[in-house]
């Protein structure tokens, strides 16, 4: 499985974390999700998980420049890629079929 599935899989298991976890356990959850990924290398990255308008967690995770052992920070940029494309079509096909946009 490459980086991108992995992270993609990841945002998709947090965010489900989000919707069973009560704030004060899915920190833990998450740092114990996400450190295993982060040891062997695998996860670089930072994770913010908001239910309705508020941040219930965020956290860096990993480093941004693995030559100068920089660690990420929440305000870390990152180049993403075409990551985000299969996430945007997800949307629009959403606002497709609850008639909200037409095709």
């Amino acid at each position: 499985m490459n980086l991108i599935t992995r992270a993609f899989l990841l945002k998709i298991v947090i965010s489900t974390l989000s919707l069973v976890a009560a704030s004060q356990n899915l920190e833990q959850k998450v740092v114990d999700y996400v450190t295993p990924f982060v040891k062997t290398g695998d996860f670089s990255g930072s994770v913010l998980i908001a239910k309705r308008d508020k941040i219930v967690f965020s956290r860096a995770f990993g480093v941004a420049n693995r030559e100068w052992n920089i660690a990420n920070t929440r305000s870390s940029k990152f180049l993403i890629g075409s990551v985000s494309k299969p996430i945007t079509a997800v949307a629009v096909l959403k606002l497709v079929q609850d008639k909200k946009l037409s095709p």
